[in-house]
């Protein structure tokens, strides 16, 4: 994102739109296999763009984007390393000329967050991509964390966004175990870091 997703967590005007633009240029130039020609973006961008094109499947790294076509219509659907599959609704595409080389346009129809969630025309690119992709994978690792602390004695009373919270017999295993069961990486996500930031208190806490 540019000044409009700065201003979204830094209300203050501490920072001109230039000098935000300027971290901005900076952070992409430091991070170029997320944001360089050939990173993740583009390339999730790049993909999906040409699938919908096309209407033949596209692969970048281990992301699939397929036509789909039902009684409903027409869809793009995402598949994840781990099979999950995400879908957009009646996606259209054009190629389009800019100074960093030929790029995808990519619309859907869905809730427009931009609009108060209102069903609508959704705009989105490499950048919105790469979340949905990230976020749905994140919560693929959760859940299969989830399974495992469950099955190993840790009942679960809530989850927070990325948290497990669990209430277990008094005195039963250990900060360490809980740690180890959450840590245990899927075939789908070989070489993937992961870690965990455990605590064990008689209270929830932040």
């Amino acid at each position: 994102g540019g000044v409009g997703a700065w201003r979204n967590f830094d209300k203050s005007d501490r920072y001109t739109d230039g000098e935000v633009h300027e971290f901005k240029d900076i952070w992409r130039a430091q991070h170029p296999r997320i944001a360089g020609r050939d990173g993740l973006w583009r390339g999730l961008q790049q993909a999906a763009g040409r699938a919908i094109c096309t209407g033949t499947a596209q692969r970048y790294a281990n992301v699939v984007y397929e036509p789909v076509v039902d009684r409903a219509g027409w869809w793009l659907s995402c598949i994840l390393p781990d099979g999950k599959r995400l879908w957009y609704f009646r996606p259209q595409a054009e190629l389009t000329d800019t100074r960093w080389g030929p790029k995808y346009d990519i619309q859907y129809e869905g809730r427009n967050n931009k609009k108060g969630g209102k069903w609508g025309t959704v705009r989105t690119y490499g950048g919105m991509l790469t979340e949905n992709v990230i976020q749905a994978m994140s919560r693929q690792l959760l859940v299969e964390a989830m399974i495992r602390v469950e099955y190993a004695g840790y009942p679960i009373i809530l989850t927070i966004y990325d948290e497990i919270v669990s209430e277990p017999m008094k005195r039963f295993g250990s900060q360490e175990d809980f740690d180890a069961h959450m840590k245990v990486q899927p075939t789908w996500a070989a070489g993937l870091p992961l870690n965990v930031d455990g605590w064990r208190k008689n209270r929830y806490r932040k």
